[in-house]
C-alpha cells in the first residue's frame, strides 16, 4: 500500500515550513533600530483599537528572523522570504484590522523599515501592493499552492493515493481557487482575481495538472492498515 496522507504530511509542504520560521521566530534584536521603531509604532494609539499588542510579539521575533537570515548570509539571502514575510503578516494583522487602508499603513511601515534601516542591510524591498482582504486571501492561497503543488504531485502519484479529511480539504481549496482564478483570467473578464499576479505565478505550467491532483478520502484507513499489516507477518 502507498503511503497514506494525513494532516502531519502538510508539515511537509514547502509554505508550511518556510511559514514556521516566522511562526517561530528569534530573539536578539531589541538594540537595533528598525526593531525599536516598529515596536513602537505597533503600540502606537491609533492602532490600540485594533488589540494589535496581542501579535506584536511574534511579528517582532519573525521580523528578527528575517534580519538575522539576510545579515549572515547575506550573498545566499533567499528574496523569497519576504514574501512568504508579506504574507504570512497578513494572515495575522488582516483579521484584527479588517481595513484595507490600515492594513496596507502597517505593511509599509514595516517593509518601509525593512529597505531603509540605517545599518547598510536592505532586509527586503517592498512587495506590497494595496489588497482588500477578499483579494489578499486569494493570493496568499494561489502564493502558497505555486509554492506546495510539487510537493502534492509526489505525495500523489497515482489514484489510489488515500488521504485523511485534513489533507482533503486543503488540497481541495488549493485545486478550487486556481481553477477559480484559470477561469476567471483565462476564459473570463478578470474582474475577480489579479491576472498578471497569477500568470507570474503559474507561468505555462499545465493547467490540466494543476486541476487534477486528487486523493481518496479514507478516515478508517489506520483500521486498514493494522489488518494489511497482521496479512503481511502472517
Amino acid at each position: 500500500m502507498g503511503e497514506h496522507l494525513t494532516e502531519e504530511h502538510l508539515k511537509k509542504l514547502t509554505s508550511y515550513y518556510k511559514y514556521s520560521k516566522f511562526e517561530d521566530g528569534e530573539n536578539g534584536c531589541n538594540g537595533i533600530s528598525f526593531y525599536s521603531n516598529i515596536k513602537e509604532e505597533l503600540q502606537n494609539q491609533n492602532y490600540q483599537i485594533y488589540n494589535l499588542h496581542i501579535i506584536s510579539d511574534k511579528i517582532l521575533k519573525a521580523l528578527c528572523f528575517i534580519y538575522n537570515r539576510k545579515r549572515n548570509y547575506r550573498g545566499n539571502f533567499d528574496e523569497e522570504l519576504c514574501w512568504y514575510l508579506y504574507y504570512w503578516l497578513g494572515d495575522k494583522i488582516y483579521p484584527l484590522v479588517n481595513d484595507e487602508v490600515v492594513f496596507s499603513r502597517i505593511i509599509n511601515m514595516i517593509y518601509t523599515e525593512l529597505y531603509s534601516n540605517p545599518e547598510n542591510l536592505t532586509v527586503c524591498r517592498h512587495v506590497h501592493t494595496p489588497l482588500n482582504k477578499d483579494r489578499f486571501n486569494k493570493n496568499k492561497v494561489l502564493f502558497d499552492y505555486s509554492k506546495d503543488y510539487h510537493n502534492i504531485e509526489m505525495a500523489t502519484p497515482h489514484g489510489q493515493t488515500t488521504c485523511d479529511k485534513k489533507y482533503k480539504e486543503y488540497m481541495k481549496t488549493y485545486i478550487s481557487m486556481y481553477n477559480q482564478a484559470y477561469l476567471d483570467c483565462k476564459e473570463g473578464k478578470g474582474n475577480n482575481f489579479d491576472c498578471d499576479y497569477f500568470s507570474k505565478l503559474f507561468q505555462e505550467k499545465p493547467y490540466q495538472k494543476l486541476s487534477s491532483f486528487s486523493c481518496i478520502q479514507r478516515d478508517d484507513i489506520e483500521v486498514v492498515l493494522d489488518k494489511y499489516n497482521v496479512m503481511i507477518l502472517k
